[in-house]
């Protein structure tokens, strides 16, 4: 128990040590790169191609995109200052592979250094998304916006696939790109019906270039739609009996009394009293009594049958609640259809 306890204090310590030190190294890098830009500003162009040259030697997977996109662009165009081209093209493909959404202001940067970096870029393949990082869309009326950036120009192909079951059902769009696009898309299958509220997983590739792809993670659902409130249930006092006592039958006691006279004289008339026993003879005539009584018994208890009417009241006060319960039901699922879309971006891409 205290090995686990330690182990796990040593490897928050270790975390934490790891982050502080990433962090006192990206300001290191940080303090470089505006003393390399102040020396660009005073015209000091070895001192910041120095500068640069080592932030360079540097960079890492780990290096915030934005810093390291600054260093390969600032040196990309120190280098076509000094028409060393070649050089410049891979400081530029590093930025663009860097980020693909990088571009040159024509307003901050001459011709020369627009045409060199387009030529770079679109020679680098490479692929970028973004997507607002909290949307509200309409269903019916509005769409998600994605853009898209490339360095070389071409298809690519968008799919939007559940995050946890790859197999689930999917559905795809395909754009033609030349620099940087946005698509609108909702979140509905081929055949029009919407797709299942989840988290999405919208991976993009460029349809030549399969090894560059890119991805990023949604979570899609409805925000809680104003429903109709459901009829409450039916009080019990408003049924009425469905059933009713019923007259007494005389055509039972008729039949009773018949049977047990039948019972009786039956075995008496074709007995033979020397050889049949008074016993039995005694026991046909028990017999006969018991059913009579039976008929008599059956007159005088409660019977009871079907009011038809208290049943059809019955009936229809169900089928107007139920009616009533079905058309709540479906206007609260029309409701919850045009409910808006609330789309949130889960994973940075």
């Amino acid at each position: 128990m205290r090995r686990a306890a330690l182990s796990s204090v040593l490897g928050l310590a270790l975390a934490a040590m790891i982050a502080g030190g990433l962090e006192a190294q990206q300001q290191d890098s940080e303090d470089r790169l505006a003393r390399a830009v102040a020396a660009l500003d005073a015209t000091e162009v070895e001192a910041a191609k120095r500068i640069l040259r080592e932030l360079g030697a540097e960079l890492t997977s780990r290096t915030p995109a934005d810093l390291a996109t600054e260093v390969y662009i600032r040196l990309g165009v120190i280098y076509v200052s000094e028409t060393l081209l070649d050089s410049a093209a891979a400081e530029f493909a590093a930025a663009v592979r860097r980020n693909p959404f990088v571009r040159m202001d024509p307003e901050r940067y001459n011709p020369d250094v627009i045409q060199a970096f387009e030529e770079a870029r679109r020679a680098t393949p490479a692929l970028g998304l973004r997507a607002p990082y909290d949307t509200t869309v309409q269903p019916d009326t509005g769409s998600w916006p994605v853009t898209v950036a490339v360095g070389l120009p071409g298809v690519v192909e968008l799919r939007f696939v559940p995050a946890d079951d790859a197999s689930s059902e999917s559905f795809a769009r395909t754009i033609a790109v030349d620099s940087v696009q946005t698509v609108r898309t909702s979140f509905t299958s081929p055949g029009a019906a919407w797709l299942p509220m989840r988290e999405y997983r919208v991976v993009a590739w460029l349809r030549d270039v399969a090894a560059d792809t890119a991805s990023m993670r949604v979570r899609v659902e409805r925000l809680p739609a104003d429903t109709v409130a459901h009829p409450p249930p039916l009080d019990s006092g408003r049924f009425l009996p469905e059933r009713r006592r019923a007259a007494p039958s005389v055509s039972s006691l008729v039949k009773g009394v018949l049977f047990g006279a039948a019972a009786v004289a039956i075995p008496l008339s074709l007995a033979n009293p020397d050889v049949q026993p008074r016993s039995v003879q005694g026991g046909a005539v028990a017999v006969g009594a018991a059913i009579a009584v039976g008929g008599v018994v059956g007159l005088t208890i409660k019977r009871y049958e079907l009011n038809p009417q208290n049943v059809l009241h019955n009936v229809r006060l169900r089928t107007e609640w139920e009616r009533e319960n079905r058309a709540v039901a479906e206007e609260n699922a029309r409701r919850r259809h045009r409910s808006p879309l609330h789309i949130t971006l889960k994973e940075e891409p």
